[in-house]
């Protein structure tokens, strides 16, 4: 994973129609050369069966939390053996429990764990 760290806005945030066009409107003022380098945009498509993107398609919005973000941002200094995912906008359990089944998660208790995993 690279340095860039992708923001989105919160869809439930009250405010959003406004704000969207009041920072378009910001970003107008900007030189092109300064606006291009300001506005991600990809420049080789995203790699297929990645697990976090399967969840993404079922608009399941997770952040990575724990140990493995630990050791990301450390540069692997900590190693951790799990992979902790917090749901953003809280989707119900039954969503998420067929997302997970969809690739190839066994529920333990209130966990999932991928075969292929060390456990």
């Amino acid at each position: 994973m690279g340095r860039t760290r992708i923001y989105e806005f919160n869809p439930k945030y009250q405010f959003l129609g406004e704000l969207k066009p009041l920072l378009e409107k910001a970003l107008s003022f900007y030189p092109k050369e300064i606006q291009e380098n300001l506005i991600m945009n990809r420049r080789r498509p995203r790699r297929r069966n990645k697990h976090i993107s399967h969840l993404a398609e079922k608009s399941i919005k997770v952040v990575l939390s724990g140990g493995a973000s630990v050791s990301l941002y450390s540069n692997n200094e900590y190693i951790s053996k799990d992979i902790d995912l917090i749901d953003v906008y809280s989707v119900s359990r039954r969503k998420l429990i067929l997302a997970m089944k969809e690739i190839g998660c066994i529920e333990e208790n209130r966990y999932f764990r991928h075969p292929e995993s060390p456990s």
